[in-house]
């Protein structure tokens, strides 16, 4: 099963140089402290958040997934 992974969004935004305020803005939200609370777990992001998230990190929605290593391991026989 695919996993939501924060740490892929946290990390494609900082390799891209946008900043909270900018990605706050992007998405619509009030603050950065708004949007670092979404990148930092406590809330969770809408699924019709995630097209402008993917729009803002230039990804793709997938990129946001982490895949089980149990799953990602497994060979069929």
């Amino acid at each position: 099963m695919a996993e939501f992974n924060l740490q892929a969004i946290a990390d494609r935004r900082v390799q891209l140089g946008i900043s909270t305020a900018n990605m706050a803005e992007k998405l619509g939200m009030k603050s950065p402290s708004m949007y670092w609370k979404y990148e930092h777990g406590q809330y969770k992001f809408r699924a019709e958040d995630l097209p402008k998230l993917a729009d803002a990190l230039k990804c793709s929605v997938s990129r946001f997934y982490a895949r089980d290593s149990a799953e990602t391991e497994h060979k069929p026989a």
